[in-house]
C-alpha cells in the first residue's frame, strides 16, 4: 500500500501486477495491470512512481501452472496507474535459487543515494546454477533443480526522477560470501543476515561474520569473524 494505491500480484502461470485504487474502501477499483512470467513476493515503493519487486521467474508447465526458476528482481513504472510498465528486470541464478528477502523484508536494504533521484539496493541471494541436480518424478527440463553455487550480496542502482522519467535498474557487482568449491565456506549460522549502506561503504553481516567493502569494488572485502 502506498498513499491511495495498492500494488499486488497473484500467480498461477503468470504474474499480473495490479494497481488498485483504495481511496474509497467501499468501492475498490483496479486501475491497471501488467502480466509477466513469474511472481513478486516483495514489493517496495521507490519515490512516488516506481516499485521495486523481488520474486521468482517462471516458465514451462502447462495451461494451469508454471515452474518457478531463479530469483527475479524488477523495477515497475506506475506513474500512469492505468498503464503500469516494466522498466528493467534481472533473473539471478536458476531453479532452486532463493533470497532471504522473499520471507523477511529486513534482509534487503534500500536507501536514497546522495546524488538525488537515485537509490541503492543490497539484496542477499543464494545462487543455484551448478550442474542439474535432477528430478526423480518428471522429465520436464524446466522442473529440474540445480545445485548450489554461491551466496552473495547483490548490489543495484535505481535511477529516475519523481515522474519515473529516465528510470533504470542497474545491476552492479556482488559481495561473495560463500562458494561451492569451499574456498569460501558456506555458513551454518541461521541467525539474521543483514546489510548496512553508508556512503560508498557496504557492510554485510552473514553467518556470524561481518564483511565490508566499497560499493564500486565489492569483490575486495575486509572480514571480521564474530569471535575476533
Amino acid at each position: 500500500f502506498f498513499k491511495d494505491k495498492a500494488y499486488l500480484v497473484t500467480f498461477k502461470k503468470v504474474d499480473p501486477f495490479y494497481v488498485v485504487d483504495v481511496a474509497a474502501p467501499s468501492s475498490l477499483a483496479i486501475l491497471g495491470e501488467l502480466e509477466l512470467p513469474g511472481y513478486s513476493s516483495f514489493l517496495q515503493p521507490i519515490g512516488n512512481d516506481l516499485i521495486f519487486g523481488i520474486g521468482k521467474d517462471a516458465k514451462g508447465g502447462d495451461d494451469s501452472f508454471a515452474w518457478y526458476q531463479g530469483v527475479k528482481v524488477g523495477l515497475f513504472n506506475v506513474a500512469s496507474p492505468m498503464e503500469p510498465s516494466l522498466v528493467d528486470e534481472f533473473v539471478l541464478g536458476k531453479r532452486g535459487s532463493s533470497s532471504a528477502a522473499e520471507l523477511d523484508h529486513k534482509a534487503i536494504t534500500i536507501i536514497p543515494s546522495v546524488e538525488g533521484n537515485q537509490w541503492r539496493v543490497a539484496l542477499p541471494v543464494s545462487i543455484n546454477a551448478e550442474p542439474n541436480a535432477g528430478n526423480s518424478w518428471t522429465r520436464d527440463p524446466d522442473a529440474q533443480h540445480y545445485n548450489w553455487s554461491f551466496d552473495a550480496l547483490f548490489l543495484f542502482d535505481i535511477t529516475g526522477n519523481e515522474h519515473a522519467q529516465g528510470a533504470s535498474l542497474i545491476r552492479n557487482d556482488f559481495l561473495e560470501t560463500a562458494r561451492s568449491d569451499n574456498t569460501l565456506r558456506r555458513s551454518s549460522f541461521y541467525g539474521i543476515n543483514g546489510s548496512v549502506l553508508k556512503g560508498d561503504s557496504v557492510h554485510y553481516f552473514y553467518g556470524g561474520t561481518l564483511w565490508s567493502a566499497d560499493w564500486s569494488f565489492p569483490e575486495i572485502t575486509n572480514v571480521v569473524d564474530e569471535g575476533s
